[in-house]
């Protein structure tokens, strides 16, 4: 065993070393280490080099440029625009204005791509609009128009602003007919901006526009925009052309794909729409794993996952909806993008489906495995917390785990007995009331009370499972009727077992009129008429379900309810009917050739670098145990001394949980002999390894570089046991919330044992 220096080493440096600083073009001002020297709007977003992905879309735009290459990237930008694939239109442009500085359509294109965040936008505008003088015309009147849009901040005008735009679109298509894109543009902005009241006085006159654009570009991805278009007025019908030519139109972008699903939902061709999604997913799947970009970094792909786990069990795919689900609450979760409070996330969005899918199909000790899991936790109000009692205490008694469900309950009036205390009512247990009742507020007061009174539900039904499951049919009833949220099949299950069939039919009749066209309500209402004794009607629904579920999952607890209905009737156990395939559905590849069905970590790059002491350190002596690699920017730069500081202080806490860590510096080795050195007048050690990059090539490698301006990131890496990268965080500033590292790494890595020696140990 060897042992290093390194190990005693000092954290914290004095505030008189030198800071690690660039100036920028235009100020004297001293930039912090990772930020952009082209203004803050630069810092965020994609900041690696693009590539020519080819299948964007048939864009055509000439701009000015001196270069045929930046032109190309101009026009893959634009394509990905259409396609809603901002975070990869924008690294397109910055790639144009990389090769081409003074290309000013690039810094539209980049404000363009920032829909959803116009302070970065208008940051982006300032840039072309510096430029104008030195573009064409046209360019000129695009560029004014929406800096013009972007700076007009009047909220009482807000439409105003937005109308203005499209007349300015429509004044550049009027002086420059030649000017497709022009059109294209009015396309998209009617939809965005439509819930603003931006509105085409005729759906048909829009279509007439597009379809200018389709006489001399018949596949080019406007598709998109027609799809909303007729999405938007309901006339579904009208975008089938639309739906089909949309994705082979753009087939590298997974919102292409996505988009017919609008129109086959609304006609309720679910297994059309389904496929469409999962297209979409598999796309999203291949480039983020391929390009090493995270699931929710890219817009619309959490939105197109849970969608697609709708339309999966509409169609009855039971077990790709659970899949699917699964996958989406397990992808790395970040603080900005992707945690369950952010409802429209991938952690958000997934926990909603993954219960709605295994409660709704009966598949209750995978809910009680799933909510066990280090996927879900109980939330952090009283009311998540009662939630996940509730789904934990159903699921439970569901699945004749009656000890566990009544230990479950017990929690749960445990807790609604604390939410009556803090809210001054009298305890269940004590009668005292609280002396601080009349210091709350009317609003407080009421929202606590809603808060009980919804938990007194919850409890309710769990009590009143577990008293059917005694025998108890009569108070057991009492208690469910009082769960005004129950699952309505479940209550019509237990109206069956109690002989109440009238009221258990009822909810049947409901069932055939909820949604004649899905599988869930056709499977419940056939089941309950069969257990209603009213076997016509358990026909006649059950026939046409048949037809429906086609490709649904018959081994699914709520399907295989249907057994004995279908043994009766004589039918195979197999009693799906095949669909036939529709002749409007366009060009359509084999599903397996766009990407994987689920997102999955990529290996590490081996890497090998060495400390100030020439002591050699190498990704693969980290095999078996997972370690936490951080690229810093060398001692000069403060904020990742405070990084490196965060890390040393809870170096313990990773350590009891078998993680190493490691820091890659982008200095060279006698500045890090130097960094060591002042570490070691402060008195404060350092308890990891530090090595150097000082050609910043594993730095490139991590993407933990800036290509557009040649300049290294901030990075943190979570590697596991087989080398795979779990999470990670790239950015301008370096990642210093730990305790959420922590958590999460013991979430991904599920807290295997640790092998018995640290590597730092050695």
């Amino acid at each position: 065993m060897r042992s290093h220096s390194l190990l005693n080493c000092v954290l914290l440096l004095s505030l008189a070393s030198a800071p690690c600083t660039v100036r920028a073009d235009e100020t004297d001002d001293e930039l912090l280490a990772g930020h952009s020297h082209q203004g803050e709007a630069f810092n965020e977003g994609p900041r690696q080099a693009a590539y020519l992905m080819h299948g964007t879309g048939d864009v055509d735009f000439p701009v000015t440029t001196t270069s045929e290459e930046a032109q190309a990237f101009f026009n893959q930008g634009v394509g990905q625009l259409h396609g809603y694939w901002y975070f990869e239109a924008e690294r397109s442009f910055r790639q144009a204005a990389k090769i081409d500085p003074d290309c000013g359509m690039a810094y539209w294109g980049m404000a363009q791509a920032n829909v959803k965040n116009e302070e970065r936008a208008r940051g982006f505008i300032e840039r072309a609009y510096e430029l104008r003088d030195k573009v064409t015309d046209a360019e000129r009147l695009h560029i004014e128009a929406y800096h013009r849009f972007l700076n007009e901040q009047n909220k009482k005008k807000d439409k105003d602003r937005r109308l203005r735009y499209v007349k300015d679109l429509e004044q550049i298509v009027f002086k420059h007919p030649e000017q497709l894109e022009a059109r294209a543009l009015i396309g998209n902005f009617f939809h965005l901006h439509y819930r603003a009241g931006v509105k085409p006085t005729s759906a048909q006159a829009y279509e007439d526009m597009m379809q200018v654009v389709l006489a001399q570009q018949p596949m080019h991805p406007l598709h998109h925009f027609r799809i909303h278009l007729w999405d938007d007025v309901n006339q579904p019908e009208r975008g089938l052309d639309a739906a089909a030519r949309c994705g082979p139109s753009a087939p590298t972008i997974a919102h292409m794909w996505h988009m017919p699903a609008h129109i086959f939902s609304k006609l309720h061709r679910y297994h059309d729409a389904a496929w469409q999604q999962e297209a979409s997913a598999r796309v999203d799947h291949q480039h983020m794993m391929r390009d090493r970009v995270l699931p929710d970094q890219i817009h619309n792909y959490a939105h197109n996952n849970e969608w697609l786990c709708r339309n999966l069990m509409n169609v009855g795919r039971v077990h790709d909806a659970h899949a699917l689900a699964a996958n989406m609450v397990s992808l790395p979760r970040h603080p900005k993008v992707n945690v369950p409070s952010i409802g429209n996330s991938s952690s958000g969005y997934g926990r909603k489906r993954l219960t709605e899918v295994l409660t709704r199909f009966e598949m209750w000790d995978e809910m009680v495995a799933a909510l066990q899991s280090a996927d879900f936790d109980r939330g952090e109000t009283p009311d998540d917390e009662s939630e996940y009692l509730y789904a934990l205490g159903t699921a439970q008694a569901n699945a004749s785990d009656h000890e566990a469900a009544a230990e479950t309950l017990a929690e749960l009036e445990g807790l609604i007995d604390e939410l009556r205390q803090s809210n001054g009512e009298p305890s269940n247990t004590d009668g005292e009331q609280s002396k601080g009742e009349e210091k709350k507020s009317k609003r407080d007061r009421a929202k606590a009370e809603r808060s009980i009174k919804a938990s007194e539900e919850r409890a309710a039904e769990i009590l009143g499972l577990l008293l059917l499951a005694d025998g108890d049919t009569e108070t057991a009833l009492a208690e469910l009727e009082k769960a005004k949220k129950m699952d309505r099949f479940q209550l019509a299950v237990a109206y069956t077992r109690a002989g109440e069939n009238e009221k258990a039919h009822k909810i049947a009749e409901s069932f055939v009129k909820q949604e004649p066209h899905q599988v869930l309500p056709a499977a419940r209402a056939a089941y309950l008429f069969e257990a209603c004794g009213e076997h016509e009607k358990a026909e006649q629904t059950f026939d046409k379900l048949r037809h429906l579920a086609a490709e649904a999952d018959l081994d699914a607890p709520l399907l295989a309810r249907l057994a004995p209905l279908a043994e009766r009737l004589e039918l195979p156990a197999d009693w799906r009917i095949a669909r036939t395939p529709a002749d409007d559905l366009g060009e359509r590849p084999e599903l397996a050739t766009l990407g994987p069905f689920r997102w999955s970590p990529i290996p590490a790059t081996e890497w090998s670098l060495a400390d100030h002491q020439g002591a050699t350190y190498k990704q693969s002596d980290f095999a078996g145990r997972p370690v936490v690699v951080i690229f810093y920017l060398g001692h000069g730069c403060l904020h990742c001394v405070e990084q490196l500081h965060a890390f040393a202080k809870d170096a313990e806490r990773f350590e009891s949980l078998g993680i190493d860590l490691i820091g890659i510096s982008s200095e060279s080795a006698d500045q890090l002999q130097q960094a060591v050195n002042d570490f070691g007048t402060s008195g404060k050690s350092i308890p990891f390894p530090l090595v150097c990059d000082p050609q910043q090539k594993t730095f490139r490698t991590y993407r933990c570089y800036d290509d557009f301006e040649d300049a290294p990131l901030h990075g943190t890496f979570l590697i596991d046991r087989q080398g795979q990268v779990r999470w990670h965080d790239i950015s301008y500033e370096p990642f210093t919330d730990v305790d959420f590292l922590l958590t999460e790494s013991q979430r991904l890595l599920g807290q295997a044992p640790a092998s018995p020696e640290r590597l730092s140990q050695r």
